[in-house]
């Protein structure tokens, strides 16, 4: 949805500078953090928003998707820059992640990657 992408990117923007190289043991396979590290900005420090936004319009369509309501919010990690790298293919955590959401707020090219 539009009005969470938009606070998304604002959120980005204004913490982006905060952000930290993540570090991941070897039997992570996950991510392709073996050939390029990975950033994350944690979303904590405005936990309110980044709860309604999930409860109130991410928890809706979870839900319809899926067929199963009410679901629990469990976790919202926050915003990880993949630089020359990616997400994998993978199976979450089953005792947090029985269904799980990964959308993109996107993607620079290779002339501008360090903004």
């Amino acid at each position: 949805p539009k009005s969470m992408n938009d606070w998304m990117m604002d959120f980005w923007n204004r913490r982006k500078a905060n952000r930290k190289t993540e570090h991941w043991n070897a039997g992570s396979t996950q991510m392709s953090f073996h050939e390029a590290q990975t950033s994350f900005v944690s979303m904590d420090q405005e936990s309110r928003l980044r709860d309604k936004y999930a409860n109130e319009v991410l928890k809706p369509i979870v839900e319809k998707w899926s067929g199963i309501s009410p679901l629990e919010l469990t976790s919202f990690y926050g915003i990880r820059e993949y630089k020359e790298n990616w997400l994998r293919g993978h199976i979450d955590r089953i005792d947090t992640h029985v269904l799980s959401v990964t959308f993109s707020l996107g993607k620079l090219n290779a002339s501008n990657i360090d903004q």
